[in-house]
């Protein structure tokens, strides 16, 4: 049999440095006792928080686009209105309108006002309330 007639044996994976570091960190018992331990309490918990603030950055980003594309902004310039009212103009279900409407007011953008209407606030009207902004 010549050497070009073997069949071919596949490549290992090739495990860079540090790869059982990183698999060690993924283990969920890992990460409860680092969270734990007095000498890497304080990493664990940098770590996590960088983590939920990638997210949360993409959630607040999320809301923004959703109240720019459904021109909620143009429409709370006009006047204070409600879930009930931008949802059908805007095509969305009320309930959902509501969820967006308050994570609005929970970035700052908007303002709930005690009638159960939304209302730009300061920051919302500066920056979003204007026509092709």
């Amino acid at each position: 049999m010549a050497t070009g007639d073997l069949p071919e044996t596949p490549a290992r994976p090739k495990r860079g440095p540090g790869g059982w570091i990183t698999r060690l960190i993924a283990r969920p018992g890992f990460q409860r006792w680092a969270s734990g331990f007095p000498l890497t309490r304080g990493v664990a918990r940098r770590d996590g928080a960088a983590i939920f603030d990638i997210v949360q950055g993409f959630v607040q980003s999320q809301v923004l686009s959703a109240l720019v594309e459904l021109e909620v902004f143009q429409r709370l310039a006009e006047a204070p209105h409600s879930a009930r009212d931008l949802g059908p103009r805007a095509g969305v279900p009320e309930e959902h309108m509501q969820i967006l409407l308050q994570a609005g007011a929970a970035l700052g953008l908007l303002k709930g006002r005690r009638d159960g209407r939304f209302a730009l606030s300061r920051r919302g009207g500066r920056d979003f309330g204007r026509a092709g902004a």
